[in-house]
């Protein structure tokens, strides 16, 4: 907020947490200490499951992952946000400065790169890459990121019964048949579900600091709920509905 420029004409605000106040908001290094514990009881690989643009997220599986000196193993979208966004913040990602990080090529992703014409993108992390082969000889040893559409891919990797699977998203996920693939794998594997997640979204204290920092002439709800209450919060609050086009 002290960059931001002045005269702003509007604010797209989002207001995901309101109505959940009476959560209690856990900090991303509480999430890191408690990955740690369960990391270092798993007996055998750590699936985890969480949003590869959840940047927070990340880092903390990565910390605790180098906590018990395990590598992280990601894919290869996740793998190139990484690289695309280390040079604007101390991040780790896949290079021979973090040897630590290797990369996992999914086959529907890797197709669909094909596909689309990116094929250029799969040479990217040669260096980094890390095979079906090395997973399963190495499972107690690693930390994988993976996705709902990389089933087909876990299936075809032994050795990776008795581990645990870490769910670090939103719990409504949950009851998405997308989702429940990934964990009916999980439990074919005799994996011990866990649930680790807070909410990446601004709560009503810090949503106010932004307004009261930047003072913008307008206020547009967005990603909530609760439009009303955004009246509490400032002047000029104006309230769209889906589809609805607001020229400023």
């Amino acid at each position: 907020m002290h960059d931001c420029p002045k005269e702003i004409d509007a604010i797209l605000l989002e207001g995901t947490m309101l109505g959940r106040e009476d959560e209690v908001p856990v900090t991303e290094a509480e999430i890191e200490a408690e990955a740690v514990k369960l990391i270092e009881k798993a007996n055998g690989i750590t699936l985890f499951y969480s949003s590869g643009q959840n940047i927070d997220r990340l880092v903390s599986f990565y910390r605790a992952a180098r906590r018990l000196e395990k590598n992280l193993v990601i894919d290869i979208y996740t793998a190139h946000i990484l690289q695309s966004l280390h040079g604007r913040a101390k991040l780790p990602y896949p290079s021979e400065k973090y040897p630590e990080i290797r990369v996992f090529y999914p086959f529907w992703l890797s197709q669909r790169l094909v596909s689309e014409g990116r094929k250029d993108l799969l040479y990217d992390f040669r260096r980094e890459w890390i095979s079906r082969e090395e997973i399963s000889k190495s499972a107690n040893e690693i930390v994988m990121l993976v996705r709902p559409s990389m089933v087909s891919d876990l299936e075809h990797i032994p050795g990776l019964e008795g581990g645990i699977f870490i769910y670090s998203l939103w719990k409504g996920y949950l009851k998405e048949n997308y989702v429940q693939r990934l964990l009916e794998f999980s439990k074919s594997r005799k994996m011990a579900f866990h649930y680790l997640h807070t909410s990446g979204h601004a709560y009503w204290e810090t949503l106010k600091k932004v307004v009261n920092g930047i003072k913008p002439k307008r206020i547009i709800p967005i990603h909530t709920f609760h439009p009303e209450l955004f009246n509490t919060i400032g002047e000029n609050v104006h309230s769209l509905q889906d589809g609805e086009v607001l020229e400023l």
